[in-house]
């Protein structure tokens, strides 16, 4: 049986987002094929001797150099989930009035500014004395990688048996951003959610839910934002995820507001199932996030029989360029105007033709394992 030690970011465990998701899904698929191990970085983590190391998400940046420092000779994968650093650039300079953080946010450039979250998460995260020595020891060490860091990423790539990417837009991305040179990209998308079949769609005239925004509750997905937007022009849209930091100012405004607003209606969090419930009796999703790669969300929306209205702001039009619309460009109202006209269609859309599910992606997957083992 192949050995992998799959690693994955730091906070992992607390923060969830679509890279956990697709990591859970690996595991589930891949369960009694594959001697699978999850392990959040650390710099002082441990990794067994007979695996290949998978690592996910490249943008955390030091910890995929780190990690594939440890790696040594094993062989490793990479799924990088890369943003844009342009459409990064483009939300730390619109965050305003979030105090000292944000100001150095702004004015920072990102390899610095993730060198500092990298220090700061790495500290957090270390249980014991030798952990936080050896965070410490690991944040002076890689201070010096600040200078032409995502050139050291693409060269780190390049490396790599395989390269798997979500969307082909990820990789001209990581192309333009790294220098990257494509040679070992794969394709091994997200699957789509699991429905019997199609019958099981929600008739569009029974969707009672016109529009529907599905995510943690944060800056990067502009919730509070598009909240104000909501409640300013009368639209009515229905909020589904956990508070990303519920004590924190943004998180207390968006609270405020949904409580009493008729316009923004905060469902709160809800565990997958009931979202995906959600959002099949919803006519259009929309997405506002400054930064995503392929958003699982949309993909889930699609193929629940939803039109989704997106921002600019990743792949999803890769695989879903008849289901998903986007704005000209990031402003929210657009957004909620042309989310309204699409709810406000005699018919919907149907299901994309899109053949990758989950067990499809892992088997994919294996198939790489397979090749580098």
């Amino acid at each position: 049986m192949i050995t992998v030690d799959v690693v994955v970011r730091s906070d992992a465990n607390v923060k969830f987002g679509g890279d956990v998701e697709q990591v859970q899904q690996y595991e589930r698929h891949l369960a009694g094929r594959v001697d699978l191990r999850v392990v959040p970085f650390h710099p002082a983590m441990e990794l067994r001797d007979n695996a290949l190391i998978h690592y996910v998400n490249v943008d955390r940046p030091f910890d995929f150099l780190r990690t594939m420092q440890l790696a040594g000779a094993r062989p490793t994968i990479v799924s990088p989930i890369h943003h844009s650093l342009i459409r990064v650039r483009r939300m730390r300079g619109a965050e305003r009035g979030r105090g000292v953080r944000s100001a150095v946010d702004r004015i920072m450039p990102e390899a610095a500014r993730e060198w500092m979250a990298t220090a700061v998460r790495t500290q957090r995260a270390s249980q014991t004395a030798n952990e936080r020595r050896t965070s410490v020891d690991n944040a002076l060490k890689t201070s010096t990688l600040v200078p032409g860091l995502w050139r050291r990423v693409g060269d780190a790539l390049d490396r790599s048996g395989h390269v798997a990417l979500l969307a082909p837009g990820e990789g001209t991305d990581l192309t333009v951003d790294t220098g990257w040179s494509g040679k070992n990209a794969v394709l091994v998308p997200n699957g789509k959610p699991d429905r019997p079949d199609h019958a099981d769609l929600v008739a569009w005239a029974n969707r009672e839910i016109p529009i529907i925004a599905v995510g943690r509750i944060e800056p990067r997905k502009r919730s509070l934002e598009l909240a104000r937007e909501a409640h300013d022009h009368r639209t009515s849209v229905v909020f589904v995820g956990s508070l990303g930091d519920p004590d924190s100012t943004y998180g207390r405004q968006f609270t405020e507001l949904t409580r009493t607003s008729p316009f923004a209606d905060y469902r709160g969090p809800v565990d997958h199932a009931t979202a995906l419930e959600l959002i099949a009796h919803s006519r259009t999703l929309v997405n506002a996030s400054w930064v995503e790669v392929q958003s699982l969300v949309d993909l889930e929306a699609a193929h629940l029989g939803t039109r989704v209205v997106s921002v600019p702001n990743g792949n999803s039009r890769d695989w879903l360029p008849a289901h998903v619309s986007y704005t000209g460009g990031f402003a929210l109202r657009s957004l909620l105007e042309l989310a309204a006209r699409e709810s406000t269609s005699d018919t919907g859309p149907g299901v994309p033709d899109y053949a990758w599910d989950w067990a499809r992606s892992a088997s994919a997957l294996l198939e790489l394992y397979s090749t580098q083992y």
